[in-house]
């Protein structure tokens, strides 16, 4: 045996082996503390194998020592249910949520959960060992395979070999098989009963060993197709899915389990969800009050809840007041007014966006009186307590975040407020009445960071229940994961619903409910180049006979392609960030017919038909003062040019204006181009109505409207040709929705009649065997898919 450890007193701790004196004053005691380890019994083991037996054993022992002989367990076994279905079978281990965050979120002496095992057993009685692994779902960690040591009785040493076969192909909670991979991997039969087993392990890269398992608890399946009559939704992927909005976006339905669909109409939302984070570090939920996109007659129960945050400006602070609206008669909200106390200063406030239109939400400030006014109708209209004046269809559905920066911090602050009632329900016959709500919020605290998510629910349209809510896994990716959401923002943050710190965590990871699973593959970020370039159909720039243009945006220089990223860059005034106006897409009309001319004695190409007016207001390689066509020479005012084609905005079906920058025109050429369609010209879209008038540059109307820069490298077109540019949209918050219906399985007595005919008996011929009888007075037969009543006839021959 070895001596594995000595106690000694508090600050005086040793582990291994104990070496040297130790000084002892009288009246002291010490607690010895000895492993003793054998490795001389097993067969085939001889003297110096049984060392290197015993110093693994040590290995062991010591980590024990170390941890206080707390020994780590492995993650809580899966719940899983089955479905059993034609030649095919189902494990679901999702529906549970509690259980899967028990085992998820499993930590043991330094063993956190890394995936799960899907295994296939020959036998009832069949160990682990026995077994065939079908699947493993792991987490995206680079965590693969796993290896551990054991002991090889054979060569007598300590071998290494692979424990678990992580591959990180991302959580998943349900396996469908339908193949037997005891019988080469041929179907499953009807009637025959399988084995199957779901476990989870756990990992430690200093443990030893460095997995730990949970042990196989067997479940067991008979594949059968639905009872007679019985007609249920088949497993997999829906198409049924209507979408409400612009966003190119989609949500992919799937059935996992169909014993659990509801049949229900179902709707996928999305919402914006604030925290707090407060000064013991932890983060809070603000909008947790919020009756969101839930229309339950007046507006009695709403309220305005504040919380604050330190601005970057040196003493002002944020107070986000989140927008409470209960309604028992389906009434929304048609405006909020604030009133801060004399003595805040109000520095800026913003647009909050609603929650029933996702457009921004105007305001009006009232210095005098530390007054805001948020609503789309006139408040004056709103105060005067008539109500023809409501719109029965508010703007403000409950949890939206007005934000206000403010100073100086002379808590606390106490804020009046006024919640005008929509009228929606008194209009439609609801019980209740029109009721506008006033109260007072206290602010008493200022955190230390609030930062809000886009959150995604689910909710059952013909229950009002929402099933699954404040989820943020898009595209397979939790987009609020500690790790991600750190190296975008600095902050861990509240985390997201996978409850993983990495950020890649798969499609699989999505909660099932209801016997389906969702993915929502899409996302909030407003385009920032180009979506999609076509000539005449074609993908411009892939098909050779599109070489004659080069048409891109300021991407290729290490910008966005928005104006109001660029335009200042020339002088202009910016532009547009609004999602709905950049999300608009374009075609070019290439209507123009260019021809050559002489102006003071020199040649100069211009379009002499068709194509469309625009205002040039600038060139990098000389001065517009000089161009042939100023109608003010000597003078740098933007005047207007023909350009070969005209711009359609798509989206509204209207003709928009253009701004002209000519980026490599050579004034002193032979031939100088108006628009030069060998080399670079610069475009910015004013997305307003077509007219032909000179557009300031720095003018309000572009401030406003400007959307995006678009570079002509090349634009040697042909009349007729026709290029489409279109734009990725982003899901947007009230305008966005998804419904879809999953149907439930039925009965059918005329169905049931016609089913008689699927009765299956395995195996059929009986020749006195049966090969899953274990002894010959265990003799059976198995009828599948009979009705709930039978006779049934047994021939001999």
């Amino acid at each position: 045996g070895w001596l594995d450890g000595v106690t000694l007193p508090p600050g005086d701790r040793r582990e291994g082996m104990a070496s040297g004196p130790f000084n002892l004053a009288p009246g002291d005691t010490q607690e010895v503390v000895v492993a003793e380890m054998f490795g001389g019994a097993i067969p085939g083991v001889d003297r110096l194998s049984a060392i290197s037996l015993v110093k693994f054993y040590d290995v062991t022992a010591q980590q024990s020592y170390n941890n206080f002989f707390q020994i780590p367990l492995p993650p809580p076994p899966p719940s899983v249910s089955v479905v059993q279905s034609q030649n095919k079978i189902v494990l679901d281990w999702g529906e549970d949520a509690s259980k899967v965050s028990a085992t998820e979120n499993y930590n043991s002496l330094g063993y956190t959960f890394e995936g799960y095992n899907v295994y296939q057993l020959p036998s009832a009685a069949a160990t682990i060992a026995e077994g065939k692994r079908l699947a493993t779902f792991d987490k995206i960690d680079g965590v693969l395979k796993i290896e551990d040591q054991f002991f090889d009785a054979n060569s007598g040493v300590v071998l290494e070999h692979v424990s678990e076969f992580g591959n990180d192909t991302g959580i998943q909670r349900s396996f469908v098989d339908s193949t037997d991979v005891f019988n080469s991997g041929k179907a499953l039969i009807d009637g025959v009963k399988y084995y199957f087993a779901v476990t989870a392990y756990g990992y430690n890269a200093n443990g030893v060993p460095h997995a730990i398992e949970n042990p196989v608890s067997l479940i067991t399946v008979t594949p059968q197709m639905s009872p007679p009559g019985v007609t249920s939704q088949p497993l997999g992927p829906m198409s049924n899915v209507t979408h409400t909005g612009t966003a190119n976006a989609s949500v992919k339905v799937t059935v996992v389990n169909p014993n659990d669909v509801t049949g229900d109409q179902y709707k996928v939302s999305f919402h914006n969800e604030a925290y707090s984070l407060g000064s013991d570090g932890k983060w809070t939920d603000i909008t947790a009050a919020s009756k969101k996109l839930n229309k339950n007659t007046d507006l009695t129960g709403s309220s305005l809840t504040s919380s604050a945050a330190w601005s970057e400006t040196k003493g002002a602070f944020v107070i986000h007041y989140i927008v409470n609206v209960v309604s028992p008669n389906y009434d929304y909200c048609d405006g909020v007014k604030i009133q801060l106390p004399a003595g805040i200063v109000i520095d800026t406030a913003y647009q909050p966006i609603s929650n029933n239109s996702g457009d921004p939400i105007p305001y009006t400030l009232d210095r005098s009186t530390n007054t805001l006014f948020y609503s789309t109708i006139n408040p004056d209209s709103l105060m005067s307590g008539d109500s023809t004046h409501r719109s029965t269809n508010g703007v403000f559905a409950g949890g939206e975040d007005i934000q206000v920066v403010v100073h100086p911090s002379n808590l606390p602050i106490i804020t009046n407020y006024t919640m005008y009632d929509d009228n929606w329900g008194d209009m439609n016959g609801y019980y209740g009445g029109f009721i506008d709500v006033s109260g007072k919020d206290t602010l008493t605290k200022i955190s230390n960071q609030i930062i809000t998510q886009h959150q995604w629910n689910v909710t059952d349209a013909t229950t009002g229940n929402i099933v699954l809510k404040n989820q943020t896994i898009y595209n397979g990716v939790d987009v609020y994961a500690p790790d991600l959401y750190k190296s975008q923002t600095g902050l861990n943050g509240p985390g997201g619903s996978s409850g993983s710190k990495i950020p890649n965590v798969g499609v699989g990871a999505n909660v099932i409910f209801d016997g389906i699973q969702l993915s929502v593959n899409g996302n909030f970020t407003a385009p920032t180049t180009i979506g999609g370039l076509t000539l005449n159909g074609d993908p411009l720039g892939i098909d050779a006979s599109n070489s004659r243009f080069d048409l891109t945006d300021f991407t290729v220089f290490g910008y966005d392609g928005t104006a109001a990223n660029t335009l200042p860059l020339y002088g202009g005034a910016g532009g547009t960030t609004d999602i709905s106006e950049l999300q608009q897409d374009y075609e070019l009309k290439w209507t123009g017919v260019m021809g050559d001319t002489v102006i003071n004695g020199k040649h100069v190409e211009i379009v002499k038909s068709g194509g469309s007016m625009a205002t040039l207001f600038g060139a990098s390689g000389y001065s517009i003062a000089n161009h042939p066509l100023n109608p003010n020479p000597g003078t740098k005012k933007p005047f207007l040019i023909r350009i070969p084609f005209e711009v359609w905005n798509t989206t509204k079906n209207e003709q928009v204006n253009l701004l002209v920058w000519d980026r490599l025109g050579d004034i002193s050429a032979d031939t100088f181009y108006v628009w030069n369609i060998n080399n670079r010209m610069y475009t910015w879209t004013v997305n307003t109505k077509y007219n032909a008038a000179v557009i300031g540059p720095t003018s309000q109307v572009v401030s406003d409207s400007a959307t995006w820069h678009w570079v002509f490298f090349k634009s040697t077109f042909k009349t007729g040709d026709d290029i489409m540019i279109t734009y990725n949209n982003p899901l947007q918050i009230g305008k966005d929705t998804y419904t879809f219906t999953v149907p439930k399985s039925s009965y059918s007595t005329a169905l049931a009649k016609q089913d008689v005919s699927k009765i299956n008996v395995f195996p059929n011929p009986y020749y006195g065997v049966n090969s899953l009888e274990t002894t010959k007075y265990a003799r059976f037969v198995t009828f599948s898919h009979l009705p709930s009543t039978a006779t049934i006839h047994i021939f001999n021959l």
